[in-house]
């Protein structure tokens, strides 16, 4: 059976048997960007999600560590996300699906300052790049150096991203909005 699941919210559950898929579902009622958020689980190299919907498959058996802020651009409809143990053992999960467009808007020219909590879950935030000339986006510093940062479109498409120790610097940003 398919579990009811509400956007935003953090869904936590565990597989008690091999082989075992636990299945969420939820329904768009708009084209809608989602931020896939597969960032705090028990052996996360053995943790597999899908997403079925209108299209089709959107994504299937992709590994929780490989994939932990995956952006996607889905059409309205009717979504299932499935969970599973890739190498059939047991253990937990946690995951967020997140509508882009109910995140915060960063203020230009405005530092923030970000503690993620838990530190393995991924944060989104708008960024509306003006239409009149280029921006610049400046990711200043970082405290983790294990952590990572992308910018991208509403399709989902990655425009800029840093990660792991690179040291930060300037990109030049088109206008509109991104996430």
């Amino acid at each position: 059976s398919t579990a009811p699941l509400a956007l935003g919210a953090a869904i936590g559950g565990s597989v008690a048997h091999p082989a075992e898929t636990v299945k969420s579902g939820f329904t768009l009622a708009a084209t809608t960007t989602l931020l896939v958020d597969t960032g705090n689980a028990s052996h996360t190299n053995s943790w597999t999600w899908s997403l079925t919907g209108p299209r089709g498959s959107e994504a299937s058996l992709r590994a929780f560590n490989a994939s932990s802020n995956s952006l996607l651009s889905l059409p309205a409809g009717t979504y299932e996300f499935s969970v599973a143990f890739g190498d059939l053992s047991t253990g937990t999960y946690n995951f967020r699906l997140v509508d882009a467009a109910t995140t915060p808007v960063l203020a230009p020219d405005v530092a923030t300052q970000l503690t993620l909590d838990p530190a393995s879950h991924a944060q989104a935030y708008q960024l509306v790049v003006p239409e009149a000339g280029d921006s610049v986006f400046n990711p200043a510093s970082y405290t983790n150096y294990g952590s990572g940062w992308r910018v991208a479109d509403r399709r989902g498409n990655t425009l800029r991203s840093g990660h792991r120790g690179a040291p930060p610097e300037p990109s030049s940003l088109r206008g509109g909005r991104v996430s």
